[in-house]
């Protein structure tokens, strides 16, 4: 028999007694239920059987970028794809968050709050977890404040790049004209 859309059977004409109810096949995202065995004593009788959904874990490791330090009081969100909020966390002292019993399926991560004296990290980290109980770890990193440059750092040394080749050609045609000076003499 299959469940209708309702997740539903209905079975006739059983005489009273005791049955068992074998799952031989579900959606891959649930678990597979063990047999449900019942008395039957009267007509229309419900059997409730629950389906639970498999399970992981995320382990979450935050260090700074440049030492490798474990970094604590980083607030992390963890978001459905749909953009649901299902968790929020804070590392401990050893920059690590434990996150289980989450669903099987996608999502993303994103930083709340970044620990002091640290930029914060604005970029969404997408993962699937897509084994049961196994660990998922995931490693982010954060940079110093004073460590980040500003954007036009990179300006600047090009035009400073520029300015040296332009000095080097200056010198270039200086020491050609002295040298086809002194070749007419």
């Amino acid at each position: 028999l299959v469940t209708d859309n309702q997740g539903k059977i209905t079975i006739n004409n059983l005489y009273y007694g005791e049955y068992c109810i074998k799952e031989l096949d579900n959606d891959i995202n649930y678990l597979k239920n063990k047999d449900t065995c019942f008395n039957l004593e009267k007509d229309n009788t419900t059997i409730f059987i629950h389906n639970y959904l498999k399970k992981g874990k995320i382990k979450i490791i935050k260090t700074d970028g440049d030492t490798g330090i474990f970094l604590k009081n980083a607030i992390i969100e963890l978001y459905t794809n749909d953009n649901i909020l299902i968790n929020t966390s804070i590392t401990n002292d050893k920059g690590i968050i434990n996150i289980e019993n989450i669903p099987l399926g996608n999502y993303y991560l994103k930083e709340k709050k970044a620990p002091d004296n640290y930029n914060i990290d604005n970029n969404k980290y997408y993962l699937k977890l897509e084994y049961e109980d196994k660990e998922l770890p995931i490693y982010l990193t954060n940079y110093k404040e004073e460590d980040i440059k500003p954007p036009h750092t990179n300006i600047i040394k090009s035009k400073n790049n520029i300015i040296i080749i332009l000095v080097i050609i200056i010198i270039l045609l200086i020491i050609k004209k002295i040298l086809n000076h002194n070749n007419k003499r």
